[in-house]
């Protein structure tokens, strides 16, 4: 089904000019977007120790030395990984110099599920393709993160069951996807929310029926991320949606939807509304 929408915008001159923009999309169903995406032959994969580490992280049974040892295989990955436990992101006693001090800090399943998030950098490029730059991404991306991070610090009664570096790095994972195989359709969006004043995810949903945290879930699945990580990437949004957390890891869910916010008073177009939003937003789910 084809669409075709005629957004009108006032401009601010004069002689009252009228800006008209008009875009067509294509409204599917998830299971299309599912096999349109798998069917191509250059569908994004994760490196063979990410996919290990990934297995193995799912496996109770597995010693937690054998985890380590799979780690230490990728050196690069392994000084990136020290790189962030060591920054401002974590508040340890005292530096994690090594592998062990890691795990023992922080628990093997966390420290493979960051292992994870950041091997997926390296799996696409960093600076611009069809006029989407990888490099704000990841920029964005990065103040998620951190502001995962940061919201976590001050929650010392919840029970995050998720990392929340990692969790905030790839929620939004689903837009390197659509920029690969969609980029003119995702230009269009970003349009369709500005003309609109949309948040994106309903800019997305007007335009395909579905939006970004679909593509993230897909991913996820294709990786074989562990469950709860694909279910937080894929309703990250919820709030934005109008819907309430789930009440099953309710915490993380606020968390991730706050960082995501945090990210948009510094990289979106209207940090000012962005920042009232959050004000209202922390303190309805956190009394902050």
């Amino acid at each position: 089904m084809h669409i075709l929408v005629i957004c009108r915008h006032q401009s601010g001159t004069s002689t009252g000019n009228l800006l008209y923009t008009a875009y067509s999309g294509t409204l599917m169903t998830e299971i299309e977007v599912q096999k349109r995406l798998q069917d191509k032959e250059d569908f994004p994969s994760l490196s063979e120790v990410a996919e290990e580490i990934v297995q193995l992280a799912q496996e109770l049974s597995v010693p937690v030395h054998e985890v380590a040892a799979m780690l230490r295989t990728d050196s690069s990955l392994l000084q990136k990984m020290l790189a962030v436990l060591n920054g401002p992101f974590y508040r340890f006693i005292r530096p994690a110099t090594n592998l062990d001090q890691a795990i023992s800090f922080l628990g093997y399943k966390k420290v493979c599920s960051l292992a994870v998030g950041l091997s997926i950098l390296g799996r696409f490029p960093t600076t611009w393709e069809s006029d989407f730059s990888y490099r704000e991404f990841w920029e964005r991306g990065l103040c998620t993160a951190v502001a995962s991070c940061e919201i976590t610090g001050q929650l010392t009664d919840a029970d995050l069951v998720e990392e929340p570096f990692t969790l905030g790095l790839i929620q939004d994972i689903g837009y390197l996807v659509l920029s690969r195989y969609y980029p003119y359709e995702l230009g269009q969006t970003v349009g369709i929310a500005k003309a609109k004043d949309l948040h994106r995810v309903l800019a997305e949903q007007e335009f395909w029926n579905f939006d970004h945290t679909v593509i993230g879930e897909i991913l996820c699945q294709h990786w074989r991320l562990p469950p709860l990580l694909t279910k937080f990437v894929r309703h990250h949004h919820f709030s934005d949606l109008g819907a309430s957390a789930p009440e099953e890891d309710a915490a993380t869910f606020k968390v991730a939807n706050l960082a995501n916010l945090v990210t948009e008073v510094f990289h979106g177009s209207d940090p000012a509304k962005n920042k009232e939003i959050l004000k209202d937003r922390a303190t309805d789910f956190f009394n902050f």
